[in-house]
């Protein structure tokens, strides 16, 4: 992990909302990832499949591998750029999720036992890169929210 300038500004991404969910699930599809130095007002989950390359958050470049998950915080530069696929006769994969700070601010103030978050989110306005213990849990709940997220459901995971 190294620090660097980057001399390219940032651009403003604009995460498109439907009104009747609490957050948004994108999941990208590619052959390659592209570097696409960009922030947003929200939290972001991240999970990267079958890539390796290089991940840049705020002023910091590190090295990232399959099942790479993420957190990051509101207004954080940051994109990923792959270098290979580890299996090259499958597609790389990213599961986007974002969310508002009012949606966990609710669900702290509706549920106690969620106040817990509240560190793991004040580590997120740097990044938070999860060990292999949460990814493959994280995993678990992601699949679980692509069908409920069509269908406006929220998976308990």
């Amino acid at each position: 992990m190294y620090r660097f300038v980057l001399l390219v500004k940032a651009q403003y991404e604009r995460v498109q909302h439907r009104q009747d969910t609490s957050w948004q699930l994108l999941i990208r599809r590619l052959e390659a990832i592209p570097f696409e130095w960009h922030f947003h007002p929200e939290y972001e989950l991240t999970l990267t499949l079958n890539s390796k390359g290089e991940r840049y958050i705020g002023d910091t470049i590190s090295e990232y591998n399959d099942f790479d998950l993420v957190l990051l915080g509101p207004n954080i530069p940051h994109t990923w750029q792959s270098r290979t696929s580890l299996k090259t006769d499958k597609e790389q994969k990213v599961y986007v999720l974002w969310f508002d700070k009012q949606w966990v601010d609710e669900l702290s103030r509706l549920f106690p036992e969620c106040q817990a978050f509240s560190s793991l989110l004040l580590e997120a306005h740097r990044g938070s890169i999860f060990l292999n213990l949460w990814q493959s849990g994280c995993w678990v709940c992601l699949k679980s929210l692509i069908p409920r997220h069509r269908c406006n459901g929220l998976p308990l995971c």
